[in-house]
């Protein structure tokens, strides 16, 4: 079986992300009830919004170029910098599709990655999904 990591999983994707996934990913309507959160790089969530959701324990990335940059405004944005150590920096500057931040204590984590070929969004987040299962970066 293809994808067996976002068959356990939940799924949020923000506005501005589309994409006709197969029916055994669920994607849930509200993050809260979400394993992760997604959203587009030009996504109408504010930062307040995206740094409560890592606050709250809920691993969050930016799904689109430049995604890392991007996840920093929105940080940035929403205080997320004097609420989180400075060592999320790592993840670089340079230019990624996908970049998830996930939350342990006062520390941000990184998951990030190019697309490449024949890139599908069942296939991004599965990655995800699975590099959180590996860590425990959530409660799935």
């Amino acid at each position: 079986m293809r994808y067996t990591a976002v068959r356990e999983s939940e799924v949020y994707l923000g506005p501005n992300i589309s994409s006709d996934l197969p029916s055994y990913v669920t994607v849930v309507d509200d993050a809260t009830a979400a394993d992760v959160a997604i959203v587009a790089s030009d996504t109408t969530i504010t930062g307040e919004t995206v740094v409560d959701w890592l606050v709250d324990g809920l691993p969050t990335g930016v799904y689109g170029e430049p995604a890392i940059s991007r996840f920093m405004e929105l940080l940035r944005e929403g205080g997320g910098t004097d609420r989180f150590d400075g060592s999320y920096l790592s993840a670089g500057n340079e230019p990624h599709d996908i970049a998830v931040f996930a939350p342990e204590g006062d520390e941000l984590h990184s998951y990030t990655g190019k697309i490449g070929e024949e890139p599908t969004l069942v296939r991004v987040l599965d990655g995800v999904v699975e590099w959180l299962m590996d860590n425990s970066y959530s409660d799935m």
